[in-house]
């Protein structure tokens, strides 16, 4: 478990905000964020601040995000979004963290959802939690894209399901994590009023915070639970 407490401000290099944490081997983490308006980051050292930090920028995009990250067995995953001709696309990246390999373009594979927002936000195992437009709710609620939805997606099959629970007609993923092979725990916020995609692109809380269970075999969601905390984004 990590505390706020332990992780000290990284003053000797400028960054705009911090995205998500993962465990990198025994002692380090990988930290990812967005570096300024254009560049995503990824620290990796140790929670005194003492590590390297890596610049990321998908080549040929406007600006790069980068929400969340996995160590693999020889390369990192990284996830994140990006500005495109046709708006905001999602990214997988594999390889390693070094200049030559992160400005590679192979190593980048588009994911696309919604058609002209997707925005990845989590990675555990082989699924992954984002947020996007959804064209079958395109107009309702007086919103041109629709109101907030999301989606998890298998990078194994390249299949994705759109999450949706009745009486609600909002919804954004902030994160997810793996507790058995095909087992894994979802998290984000959830609201019986129309939220725009804008407030969730913007990160800006709303709603009720929930976690519920997913099963990435049967892609079915259970056990879901409301955790009454408003104006607050959870995030594994």
């Amino acid at each position: 478990m990590v505390c706020c407490n332990d992780i000290k401000s990284f003053s000797n290099k400028h960054v705009m905000s911090w995205t998500s944490i993962k465990k990198y081997g025994n002692e380090k983490f990988l930290i990812t964020g967005k570096q300024d308006a254009n560049n995503g980051v990824v620290f990796k050292g140790l929670l005194n601040g003492s590590g390297e930090y890596y610049t990321v920028r998908k080549p040929r995009s406007k600006f790069t995000t980068v929400s969340d990250c996995q160590q693999n067995e020889n390369s990192v995953t990284l996830i994140g979004n990006y500005s495109g001709k046709n708006g905001y696309h999602g990214f997988i990246y594999n390889g390693d963290l070094s200049e030559n390999s992160l400005e590679n373009n192979s190593n980048y594979t588009k994911l696309d959802v919604g058609s002209v927002l997707t925005l990845p936000t989590g990675i555990s195992g082989t699924q992954i939690v984002g947020n996007c437009n959804n064209h079958e709710k395109a107009g309702n609620d007086d919103f041109q894209l629709g109101p907030a939805s999301a989606f998890i997606y298998d990078i194994v099959n390249g299949h994705y399901v759109m999450v949706d629970f009745p009486g609600f007609k909002s919804i954004s993923l902030s994160g997810i994590v793996q507790v058995d092979p095909d087992k894994y725990v979802i998290t984000g916020s959830i609201s019986k009023s129309a939220v725009s995609l804008e407030t969730v692109k913007n990160n800006i809380p709303f709603g009720t915070v929930f976690t519920a269970s997913y099963n990435s075999l049967s892609r079915k969601i259970c056990n879901f639970n409301l955790i009454e905390i408003e104006r607050f984004n959870c995030h594994f």
